[in-house]
């Protein structure tokens, strides 16, 4: 896949590194940003870039499916929990600070104030409730590290990654300060709990609703 071309400037001594969740290549800079300094360089690029402790990575587009399935959540999520919580789409950001990496999950609520990091409110620091959607190249790293990365964040008591190749989504609940339940579902009459959404809400229209073997 041809690299992205970001819009900003780097130092001189650089070197293209491949990369994976959704990304295409990065160059990386033999000295490291700083998040403030990515937040600058975010503002001035033609492609959205994820901070990863230093290193900035540009994330390719989505497929057809992708952002069916990211304007679906974010309609639900809106129906089901806007008058009483704040949902956001990809645009915005999280930061996870212990951790220091910034992504764009596909959907964000928050059910108490919003707390922002920057004035201009581009990284959200207290989601209640974080959406990705998965890809078949992407979905080790999305339930593994990437999740667990999600869940370091302290405001965050659930988090939804929605399968989309197939129907499934797995459901993360915080049990407390440390722990947290895993549950699978794949049935499309299953509701998910906190959100009240079903599979078949999230996939008619998109993908077979039959229920996989």
């Amino acid at each position: 896949m041809k690299p992205l071309q970001l819009s900003f400037t780097l130092p001189v001594n650089t070197r293209p590194i491949p990369c994976h969740n959704k990304r295409s290549m990065a160059t990386q800079p033999e000295s490291r940003f700083t998040f403030e300094q990515y937040l600058e360089l975010e503002q001035q690029a033609e492609y959205k870039s994820e901070y990863h402790d230093g290193v900035i990575v540009a994330m390719s587009g989505g497929t057809g499916t992708h952002s069916r399935l990211a304007a679906r959540i974010i309609a639900l999520l809106e129906r089901q929990l806007g008058e009483r919580c704040f949902v956001y789409d990809s645009n915005l950001k999280l930061f996870v600070s212990a951790v220091n990496r910034a992504f764009y999950p596909d959907a964000m609520v928050a059910c108490e104030q919003p707390v922002f990091q920057d004035p201009k409110e581009t990284v959200l620091l207290n989601p209640t409730l974080v959406v990705e959607i998965l890809s078949p190249s992407t979905e080790t790293f999305d339930t593994g590290d990437k999740s667990s990365f999600f869940r370091r964040v302290s405001s965050l008591d659930h988090v939804l990654l929605i399968a989309q190749d197939r129907l499934g989504v797995v459901y993360f609940s915080r049990i407390d300060a440390v722990n947290w339940r895993s549950t699978r579902y794949t049935d499309p009459a299953a509701s998910l709990p906190f959100v009240e959404i079903s599979l078949r809400d999230i996939y008619r229209g998109i993908l077979e609703l039959s229920r996989p073997d």
